[in-house]
């Protein structure tokens, strides 16, 4: 910078005294300006004067960035450590499993077990006192027939129910019979009968089971004391009852039982048969209305047995 003003002096100086010399009458002497140490000028590039810079677009304002949200502090996962001790134990011996070749397994068709047939059971000669001993009652029957017969005359006879297997009897109904006895039928209640004869004569007895499909057997009172009444069972479906009464062990005083029908809810008595006050009821076909009934049997007496057949 300072070499560049002192140049400009000199240009000027020189300038001027070529101007003031070219308007003079006379030539002077020429002027002899000594300049001592001026170096030649070395080759630039042409001097400008300087100006001051252009004013300068100003830069756009950056947009500030957003503000990043802090990031969750991830927790590290604590694995936890399991101590266990494990015992060595000596590798399994495989033992390979050979499948059977399969067989086809045959189609059965299904069939249906047929009704049993009517069955008839005889017991000849039966001697005064004697009973038949305790038979078991194959499965399928609702009901048993008696006829007896003899020469001379009977008081009656009575079948016998077991409820434990064969180890006590009970009597289920009591028929008085004298010349004859009449043919009765019965309702089966138990597994296990016997009958018993009640007079010094010998008697023949046939019993025949019969299967009865559509009828309903109904179990009211077993061993059971009276005056009782049972519990309550529906009768839809069917039109008449037959209810067979056991007079239990003495004092054997059966005066009646009644058959009642719930309507409006309340026990209306429907049907009401007399005993004979002591150990004998008649056997009948009660006629029902369907819905639900109960028996109601009149007396003083233990160990009764009170059962029915529907149909």
């Amino acid at each position: 910078m300072k070499r560049r003003i002192l140049y400009s002096i000199v240009f000027i100086l020189v300038g001027l005294i070529l101007f003031s010399t070219s308007y003079a009458y006379e030539a002077p002497a020429i002027l002899k300006i000594h300049i001592p140490n001026i170096l030649p000028l070395p080759t630039r590039k042409p001097f400008t004067l300087w100006t001051p810079n252009p004013t300068k677009t100003p830069k756009p304002t950056k947009t500030p960035k957003a503000t990043r949200s802090p990031k969750a502090a991830v927790l590290p996962t604590v694995v936890p450590t399991v101590s266990a001790t494990v015992t060595p134990t000596s590798a399994p011996t495989l033992i390979p499993t050979v499948s059977p070749t399969p067989t086809a397994t045959p189609v059965s068709t299904p069939t249906s077990t047929p009704a049993p047939q009517p069955t008839t059971l005889s017991f000849p000669n039966m001697q005064p006192g004697q009973n038949s001993g305790a038979l078991q009652i194959p499965e399928g029957y609702k009901s048993m027939t008696f006829q007896v017969s003899y020469d001379g005359f009977l008081a009656g006879f009575a079948p016998q129910v077991s409820f434990d297997g064969g180890a006590t009897f009970y009597e289920q109904t009591r028929f008085g019979c004298g010349a004859s006895c009449a043919v009765v039928t019965v309702p089966i209640l138990g597994e296990y009968y016997r009958f018993s004869p009640g007079s010094p004569v010998s008697v023949q007895t046939q019993v025949t089971l019969n299967p009865e499909p559509d009828a309903k057997v109904v179990l009211l009172g077993k061993i059971v004391s009276y005056p009782f009444t049972s519990e309550s069972f529906t009768t839809d479906g069917f039109s008449t009852i037959t209810v067979t009464i056991g007079p239990g062990a003495n004092p054997q005083n059966v005066t009646a039982y009644t058959l009642q029908r719930l309507e409006d809810g309340n026990w209306v008595e429907k049907e009401r048969v007399g005993c004979d006050g002591g150990a004998t009821c008649p056997l009948e076909a009660l006629p029902v209305l369907g819905g639900d009934y109960k028996v109601m049997l009149e007396g003083i007496g233990i160990e009764a047995v009170v059962g029915g057949i529907l149909r």
